[in-house]
């Protein structure tokens, strides 16, 4: 004797809902987490800029007149 799958036509539109709104949040999620880390990416990087720059080489080379 084999067991076969019973396929019911009836549309699960409970479960397909919830699943939807899961996906949304997930899909809010990344976006926001992803925005906020290239934010934070540029701000790290024109910090940096700011406050660790360094003086030319040209101008180290150069011999006094």
């Amino acid at each position: 004797m084999v067991l076969r799958p019973t396929f019911r036509q009836q549309p699960a539109e409970g479960r397909n809902a919830m699943y939807d709104v899961c996906q949304l949040a997930t899909a809010t999620l990344a976006i926001a987490f992803t925005a906020l880390l290239l934010v934070t990416g540029q701000r790290f990087i024109e910090y940096r800029l700011q406050h660790e720059a360094m003086t030319p080489r040209v101008a180290i080379a150069t011999l006094p007149p």
